[in-house]
């Protein structure tokens, strides 16, 4: 043979077992391959029942989620027009608690000012009422002062007439013994110098008398004594008619009422009113001269009004003593509500 044909030969001869050998290398390959992939679909077979069951389970979940997602949006919507209806009313209710509020502020303000003006008028009342209960107080002691100066003047006047009715026996009695001892002086000096030796012991020892009953409270009077015993008499007249004009001005005050402003009475003067001229003219006059008879009677009745003029003084005492302590009394029962109203 051609050693050209016969390396041809030989060179096909080669091919040919090398593709053989590739074949049979592919075909192992390929029954690995066949093997793996078999191997491969039984696992990814394996992997897609479990995947198919797991997408089972997850579209159950998925519906079900679905169904809590649709149920959640209603949840939500109905909260969210429930919260925009809240929103609003609470909005409305803060506009109305606003208003509410500037008008408690203007209410406020107000009831500030009324109470401002309502403790201004309270100032005012309380000065009003303690001017009030001045005048008042005043009123008071005033009108307990001409009660007492009535009571005095009643008294005055039981006092007054008996001073009266004893000071015109003994005018009377001086003109009967002054008449009586002009005559015994003209008749006979010597039986009217025995006369008045004898009535001078009598009448001293008829002094002693009264005297000691009188408790040592008067002396043996003079006319000089008498005379100034008729000037205090006339003085207690004056008075006499001064608390009556006053108590004319007190009945005068009393019938126009309180609510008229009227003038006070004037005070009665401490000072004794002046003598008129009759009785400076009785008290200059020199003393008529009487016998010691003739004083032996009249000194006891002027005695008696001595002692008449000491009680009464004692009873003004008394009376002005009365006044003050009902004065104070008054005072005390009026100020009494008034610490309990505070």
């Amino acid at each position: 043979m051609d050693p050209a044909v016969d390396g041809v030969v030989n060179y096909w001869i080669k091919i040919a077992k090398d593709f053989e050998d590739k074949y049979i290398a592919c075909k192992d390959e390929f029954d690995e391959f066949q093997s793996s992939s078999r191997e491969l679909e039984q696992e990814l077979e394996c992997q897609i029942e479990i995947t198919e069951k797991k997408n089972k389970e997850l579209s159950k979940t998925i519906q079900k989620l679905q169904f809590e997602n649709e149920d959640l949006r209603e949840i939500v919507q109905n909260l969210r027009e429930s919260s925009t209806r809240t929103i609003s009313e609470l909005e409305e209710r803060l506009k109305r608690s606003d208003e509410f509020a500037s008008n408690l502020k203007q209410q406020v303000r107000s009831l500030e000012q009324d109470n401002d003006d309502l403790e201004r008028a309270k100032r005012v009342a309380m000065a009003s009422l303690e001017d009030f209960e001045l005048k008042l107080y005043q009123e008071l002691e005033r009108n307990a002062l001409l009660e007492s100066e009535l009571d005095e003047k009643h008294e005055l006047n039981e006092c007054m007439q008996r001073l009266k009715d004893e000071a015109r026996d003994l005018k009377q009695e001086l003109l009967v013994k002054t008449k009586s001892d002009s005559d015994a002086l003209t008749n006979d000096d010597k039986k009217s110098n025995i006369d008045n030796k004898t009535t001078t012991a009598v009448s001293t020892s008829k002094d002693s008398k009264i005297t000691s009953g009188l408790q040592s409270q008067t002396s043996p009077l003079t006319p000089a004594v008498c005379i100034s015993a008729m000037n205090i008499v006339t003085d207690l007249l004056r008075r006499f008619g001064s608390m009556e004009t006053q108590f004319a001005t007190f009945k005068a005050m009393s019938n126009q009422g309180p609510s008229t402003p009227s003038s006070s009475p004037p005070p009665p003067s401490s000072s004794p009113p002046p003598p008129s001229s009759s009785s400076v003219a009785k008290s200059s006059s020199p003393p008529t001269p009487t016998t010691s008879s003739s004083s032996s009677p009249s000194s006891s009745k002027i005695a008696r009004i001595s002692v008449d003029l000491a009680v009464m003084s004692g009873s003004e005492k008394k009376g002005k003593e009365n006044v003050l302590r009902s004065s104070l009394r008054r005072k005390k029962a009026l100020m009494a509500p008034k610490v309990l109203l505070k």
